[in-house]
């Protein structure tokens, strides 16, 4: 049962020895790591001193292998939940295909809700936004996946006829209403 430690730090399963039997044996390491101290007062202390060791520096290993790869992701810019959500609120104006859609949008933190108009009828839509991605829930209609970038809302997904004018956009509009 290599790696299994007890109470006092040493390999699971070691015989307590006398201080006799520890002076006599191989020597220790000096100075001693703290949590190794434990290992002097038994028979096996330098095999103790070396699995212990071998143990702490696992743990050393583990934690810099995490915060590597923590800071690989954010380098790579996989770091989505680490920014805050794009503003998304407001009225949006289609392009293209969509330019007889129109999105008003309202938002809360990651929570977006709003309508989906085109000649005068509305469907009510709800989302939540990730980073720059929208996705909103699937309806009668279909879902939608949205992309910010910039002053646009880009479809880059989602199912449903909507879907099908993947890689139009929506336009941020300061006007009241859009004409298309």
């Amino acid at each position: 049962m290599q790696g299994v430690m007890d109470a006092s730090g040493c390999p699971a399963g070691s015989k307590p020895c006398a201080r006799a039997d520890i002076e006599s044996g191989p020597a220790l390491p000096q100075p001693l790591h703290p949590t190794m101290r434990p290992c002097l007062a038994r028979e096996d202390a330098p095999l103790c001193y070396r699995v212990g060791m071998a143990f702490h520096r696992l743990t050393l290993l583990a934690c810099a292998l995490g915060l590597g790869a923590a800071i690989g992701a954010h380098a790579n810019g996989d770091d989505t939940h680490a920014r805050p959500p794009a503003e998304v609120a407001g009225l949006w104006c289609g392009d293209g295909l969509l330019h007889e859609f129109s999105l008003r949008l309202n938002q809360r933190e990651e929570q977006v809700e709003g309508e989906l108009l085109r000649k005068g009828r509305s469907r009510s839509i709800e989302g939540r936004i990730e980073g720059q991605v929208l996705r909103t829930q699937s309806t009668k209609v279909g879902a939608l996946v949205l992309e910010k970038q910039g002053d646009e809302l880009r479809v880059t997904g989602g199912d449903g006829p909507i879907a099908l004018a993947r890689g139009t956009s929506f336009r941020r509009s300061e006007a009241a209403t859009c004409t298309g």
